[in-house]
């Protein structure tokens, strides 16, 4: 089954005139370290793009460099180079929030795993596990029983020890692993697979240069973005895909496009499939 864009209308219905902050979600982004600090920043400005009203970036590093530069996002330090532990305050956040993206840039030091097992096995709502995290999958007592997972091809590989080829086998692939975990997979690619234990959806929306490192952190915080709205994460998962697609085919920049112009078009792609 093909996605449908007007599904993108059930995650953004119109906003009731007395709305107010924390009606359209709070997400926690744990990820970075010393050597990927953006990766966090760009998940969490994403989210924020995407319609959640706050956003968490607990980070291990230069946690003020946030704040300095993006006055829209909420630091939390974790005062380490990498995530290799939790804090008081990143444990009073994520209490805060109504949805969590783990997994960007942390790395796949040994050490990180533990943190990333200490956060999933107590976090109980809505999660997206992306990036670094999904190289620890199979050792995660993961709470939450409405988790997405964001693999690559190469990632995909790793979790399910399977590198379909086509389109048909991707599908194949992803149902099966589904099914095998009750997780949501969004199995990205040319078209995106998003799969779930009795259904599966493809996305065709984006374009061949959205190759640009960032972009898989961006897709993860919309993703997380809709999972705070409350809403199913098969959906979340399939509107976030052609969502971030479509961000990125209104994107006029080309071979010079990265992740933050992908960012800035994400209004313009919600306003364009909900008008």
């Amino acid at each position: 089954m093909e996605y449908e864009p007007q599904n993108i209308r059930k995650c953004y219905p119109k906003r009731p005139i007395w709305s107010k902050k924390h009606d359209f979600g709070y997400v926690a982004v744990v990820g970075g370290s010393k050597i990927y600090t953006g990766a966090p920043i760009l998940s969490g400005l994403a989210a924020i793009r995407a319609g959640a009203d706050l956003t968490y970036t607990i980070t291990p590093k230069h946690p003020y460099l946030t704040a300095l530069n993006y006055p829209d996002l909420v630091p939390i330090d974790l005062e380490t180079d990498f995530l290799s532990q939790i804090n008081d305050e990143a444990w009073i956040a994520l209490s805060k929030s109504d949805s969590l993206v783990i997994g960007n840039g942390i790395t796949k030091r040994f050490e990180v795993a533990d943190a990333v097992n200490a956060i999933l096995s107590e976090y109980s709502k809505p999660v997206v596990i992306d990036a670094d995290a999904l190289h620890f999958l199979s050792d995660l007592d993961i709470k939450s029983e409405k988790s997405v997972v964001t693999p690559h091809i190469s990632e995909f590989k790793i979790i399910s020890g399977t590198s379909p080829e086509n389109l048909d086998e991707r599908i194949k692939a992803a149902s099966d692993f589904a099914k095998e975990t009750g997780l949501v997979v969004l199995l990205k690619g040319h078209y995106d697979v998003i799969a779930k234990e009795d259904q599966v959806i493809v996305s065709k929306s984006g374009t061949p240069f959205m190759t640009k490192g960032g972009t898989g952190d961006v897709l993860a915080g919309v993703c997380g973005a809709l999972l705070s709205r409350k809403i199913d994460p098969f959906l979340a998962a399939s509107s976030a895909a052609y969502l971030t697609g479509k961000a990125g085919e209104l994107c006029y920049n080309g071979e010079g496009m990265t992740a933050t112009d992908l960012i800035d078009m994400i209004p313009k792609a919600i306003k364009s499939l909900t008008s």
